[in-house]
């Protein structure tokens, strides 16, 4: 179509070679823009690729683009471009443009989703993690299909970190596109990964960059940064760092056929990927879910290959965006239509509040004893308002059951000790009714479940706030205040409530009540909560026995994972049991046969078939024959001098030997001199041996096993064989 210099319209077609009836076919536009870059004009092209530009404009224009109807003019190679003397020449000639263009402008619409989390980064989560920085033993069998670990904490026991969702934040996506061509038996790539994995980088590693300015950590008790970075990268669990030894391990003592499995089941051993790039960011929901999506053009992969996505999260702190999640960082890759749950463990990360506890409506409960929800807590019926029924023989222990043998060796009848934390539950629709205080007491228990005397008050911590928009922190006290006579009362922290402000939320995972047991007998006790209006009425469910103004609540309890009973009384009272008592561990004696001494400095000769024991005591000292003590196991170790072999030679679970009591040593399990000294090297006669006993209990605060209460002791002797 021939056209001219100040034509009113310039009509032609745009012709897409190569395009079938029935393909996908791109939006196109035809943009005039001015010396400058600016767009003066769009002009859309129909489906049939008809369109017309006005010839004035045209006249104005110093570029013409035609291109995707949606994309972005910043990348002005993916057009066709033109000066307005060829278009005009174009026009008449026939616009056509190939199949090798026109199909990098078929845009499609990508999605990625998933939900985004913090785990509180605890000193006995980050040790337990440590434990898989360690090499498998060469003797343990490996199965081949098991994944690469993630996320491990969600098999950890026998507790768990406490977590919950991230509401408020910003989720930066990248991809990277991986080829993974499968591995097989005596692939040359093996020796290759082999090599990789001897040169990943020794703990400790490299400490990161530190924030921009020093940031105050959350309490409590939270694991330092550089403690953290063993297991971890931007706040996320390392795949590497946490596989790399094992890896190691692995592939040096499978047979072929084994690495080939073993392999093919951990693709980020093996695979080759390209660098990662931002594709999309998108906004954390409320509910802690995340849903991005973008517009790219269609491109096929190559035979096995694929793209993989990873997540950079980022939360307002302190007046700028911190890092809580480094996907990248610590290479956590996910396929497209995965739904991954982001766990972070940076101290900074700030979570919200979510409902634990099943149930609907007003009600008050006792949430989590430390980190341990509160259904796991032995605890008699409730028969009086500040009472139970008769304990049982584990009443106010953790991890219950009936029988106490089932007991011995396992982490059942936790017994509770030092400062043990109390997180209570109290639902929005208490704040409707008018319920403003609250009061936590304490009282000790006698045989029958009764309290002993007064129940004294116990403390809250202050409340940690901050505020979303600057990501500041601020603390406040919940009390104590009086109020209509009675004394002792703590604001309910009801979340978006005064005394908080329009933009402050409370950080996730505070306390109630605090309870210093070491300043208290060891026995059990009764804990038991209140709630008051903001004129310091008592209030109890309808009812109920005991004092106090009728209200339409309920004080419940937590009895099992997926339900609660309430109870019908004017106060929620619970039993505990501490004891702080630590462990005994006592190296009493080293014995050649039946003969026993207790001399500081022993020396040993033997003939080869004679035997070495030791007598020692390894127990807790609650005198009950009931419940024995609160022992989980003890070992006692030899070890032959200086990086010698070592030999456990008691591995006993939960049984108190040697106490408490008057009771004799126990004896250990027995070495001969040949065996002590038994080669390598060749020649040996004599050594000197160590002698370890560690004796570890159930002793926790809810939150994690207290170290505090184990024990360990220590000796030597010298032995020589004589033929």
């Amino acid at each position: 179509m021939a056209t001219k210099r100040g034509e009113s319209v310039i009509k032609s077609r745009i012709e897409l070679v190569g395009l079938r009836e029935g393909d996908p076919a791109p939006d196109l536009a035809v943009r005039l823009t001015d010396s400058g870059g600016r767009v003066i004009a769009t002009v859309a092209v129909g489906k049939d690729g008809a369109f017309q530009v006005p010839g004035a404009t045209l006249d104005k224009a110093a570029r013409v683009l035609i291109g995707p109807a949606e994309a972005d003019l910043s990348n002005r190679a993916a057009f066709r471009s033109y000066d307005p003397e060829h278009f005009r020449s174009a026009v008449e000639a026939g616009i056509a443009i190939s199949k090798t263009r026109w199909s990098k402008w078929l845009q499609w619409t990508r999605c990625v989703g998933g939900s985004v989390r913090r785990c509180f980064p605890k000193p006995w989560i980050v040790d337990l993690l440590a434990a898989r920085l360690e090499p498998i033993p060469a003797f343990a069998r490996l199965n081949p299909a098991e994944r690469h670990l993630a996320d491990p904490l969600v098999t950890i026991g026998p507790f768990f970190p406490k977590c919950s969702p991230v509401c408020h934040g910003v989720v930066e996506v990248y991809r990277r596109r991986c080829c993974c061509h499968p591995i097989v038996v005596f692939d040359p790539r093996i020796p290759e990964i082999i090599r990789e994995l001897e040169d990943f980088p020794p703990i400790p590693y490299p400490e990161p960059d530190p924030p921009p300015f020093p940031l105050p950590l959350p309490g409590p008790d939270p694991v330092p940064w550089e403690q953290l970075n063993r297991v971890a990268s931007g706040g996320a669990l390392d795949t590497h760092k946490l596989n790399a030894a094992r890896d190691l391990a692995a592939l040096k003592t499978l047979e072929p056929v084994e690495q080939v499995a073993y392999l093919n089941a951990r693709r980020y051993l093996w695979c080759t990927c390209g660098l990662p790039s931002q594709v999309a960011e998108g906004t954390i929901q409320d509910d802690g879910t995340f849903d991005i999506c973008w517009r790219e053009p269609i491109t096929l992969h190559p035979a096995n290959c694929h793209d993989e996505f990873a997540y950079v999260v980022k939360q307002p702190r302190f007046g700028t965006l911190i890092t809580i999640y480094d996907g990248v960082a610590a290479n956590q890759w996910f396929d497209p239509a995965d739904q991954p749950v982001l766990t972070s463990y940076s101290p900074w990360a700030v979570g919200c509040k979510e409902p634990v506890v099943p149930g609907a409506g007003a009600f008050v409960v006792l949430q989590d004893i430390g980190d341990t929800e509160s259904h796991r807590l032995s605890t008699p019926a409730q028969d009086g308002v500040f009472s139970v029924a008769n304990p049982a023989y584990n009443s106010g222990l953790l991890d219950p059951v009936a029988n106490p043998a089932d007991a011995i060796g396992k982490n059942k009848n936790r017994n509770l000790g030092g400062t043990v934390r109390l997180r209570y539950e109290f639902t929005d629709g208490m704040h409707a009714l008018g319920t403003v205080y609250y009061r936590v007491g304490l009282a000790a228990a006698n045989a029958f479940g009764d309290p002993t005397g007064p129940f004294e008050p116990l403390p809250a911590p202050q409340w940690k706030y901050w505020d979303v928009p600057t990501g500041v922190d601020g603390f406040h006290a919940l009390g104590p205040v009086s109020k209509g006579g009675e004394d002792n009362l703590y604001v309910i922290p009801f979340d978006g409530i005064a005394p908080l402000g329009p933009n402050d939320e409370w950080h996730d995972g505070q306390y109630h009540a605090v309870i210093d047991t070491t300043a208290k007998a060891n026995q059990q006790y009764l804990v038991a909560v209140e709630v008051f209006d903001k004129d310091g009425n008592r209030l109890r469910p309808p009812g109920s026995a005991g004092a106090g103004t009728e209200k339409p609540f309920t004080f419940r309890r937590w009895s099992a994972p997926g339900s609660t009973n309430p109870v019908p009384f004017a106060a929620l009272t619970h039993m505990l049991w501490w004891d702080n008592r630590k462990a005994v561990a006592e190296i009493v004696d080293i014995r050649k046969g039946a003969v026993a001494s207790s001399d500081q400095c022993q020396f040993l000769t033997g003939k080869p078939w004679q035997k070495v024991s030791v007598g020692y005591r390894a127990f807790h000292p609650k005198p009950d024959a009931v419940q024995p003590g609160f022992v989980l196991s003890h070992t006692l170790k030899l070890r032959r001098g200086l990086a010698g072999p070592s030999w456990n030679i008691e591995n006993d679970t939960g049984v108190n030997v040697g106490g408490p009591g008057a009771v004799p040593a126990h004896v250990s399990q027995t070495k001969t001199f040949a065996e002590l000294l038994a080669p390598p090297p060749a020649g040996l006669t004599k050594c000197a041996f160590s002698v370890v006993l560690d004796v570890v209990t159930k002793t926790t605060n809810g939150e994690g096993h207290s170290t505090a209460f184990d024990a360990t002791d220590q000796a030597a002797f010298a032995a020589e064989v004589k033929s």
